[in-house]
């Protein structure tokens, strides 16, 4: 089974589009929801009150395609975790296809390839590695996939679109993508891992 987690710091009305997008999976799944308090945070006491075997996080303001956990679920196999390709939504009409790749440690720390809302995780990859980062404000996901490289996961992609990615005004990326600050802490962040 699939434990959906679906963190935010405040409920939204995207909340609605994003949990029907996993009523309408095929897998066998469990929903968890919580807010309030930092993404890391958030993500990893969830992860601690999920009964499925793998993790998949998904952003309340995006939504899973159809079919979207089956297919995950079939490709991960003896992997540690498992992307496929985005649809990456801005401002509602121009869609793009963000594609993973498999990466290396050093590659990854040139250029993020691994999509962030992409990835499905086998649930044990918390207590092996300690789960995410809870002091982060921004770029967990990045931090958790140099941590699982780090560590030796081994991961796979597939071309396969799983995730509608959305950006737009209200989202944490439109705000933070161009901000000196974030550059700085991506570096921060790769710091740990070089």
């Amino acid at each position: 089974m699939i434990t959906v987690i679906i963190p935010y710091k405040e409920a939204r009305e995207t909340l609605t589009e994003a949990l029907a997008s996993v009523a309408a999976q095929t897998s066998s799944y469990e929903i968890l929801q919580g807010g309030g308090e930092l993404l890391g945070k958030n993500v990893n006491k969830l992860v601690k009150q999920a009964k499925g075997d793998y993790i998949k996080i998904l952003a309340d303001d995006d939504t899973l395609t159809p079919h979207a956990l089956l297919t995950l679920e079939k490709a991960i196999g003896n992997y540690d975790f498992v992307c496929g390709d985005a649809m990456n939504q801005v401002n509602g009409d121009n869609f793009s296809k963000h594609h993973s790749l498999v990466v290396t440690l050093d590659q990854m720390l040139n250029r993020n390839s691994i999509h962030g809302g992409t990835p499905l995780y086998r649930k044990d990859l918390w207590e092996r590695f300690g789960g995410w980062d809870e002091e982060l404000t921004t770029g967990e996901e990045y931090d958790w996939h140099l941590k699982l490289l780090k560590g030796g996961c081994k991961y796979t992609c597939i071309r396969s679109v799983v995730y509608n990615y959305r950006i737009w005004d209200g989202s944490k990326s439109q705000h933070l993508n161009n901000d000196e600050t974030r550059k700085a802490y991506i570096e921060m962040i790769k710091d740990r891992y070089r």
